[in-house]
């Protein structure tokens, strides 16, 4: 992200409990707020680390990477 912004970016690691409060202060209604809390620690946990070529497969083109994408908004 700091590659894209031109800026440091600073990381600060949450709870499940806080992230779940940060997104309800926000508006986010729990039974979403719970499902991202659940994503969050599921991506934590490794489960979605499996790289592949399916998405390129799927779209019929190469993806594009994070930086990329990100720039171009």
């Amino acid at each position: 992200m700091a590659v894209v912004l031109d800026r440091d970016v600073e990381y600060r690691a949450v709870t499940a409990d806080e992230l779940r409060t940060t997104l309800t202060r926000a508006g986010v209604d729990g039974h979403t707020a719970s499902f991202l809390v659940g994503l969050d620690e599921a991506i934590a946990s490794g489960l979605y680390a499996r790289s592949g070529d399916d998405l390129p497969r799927l779209i019929g083109r190469p993806s594009t990477g994070i930086v990329e994408g990100l720039r171009a908004q």
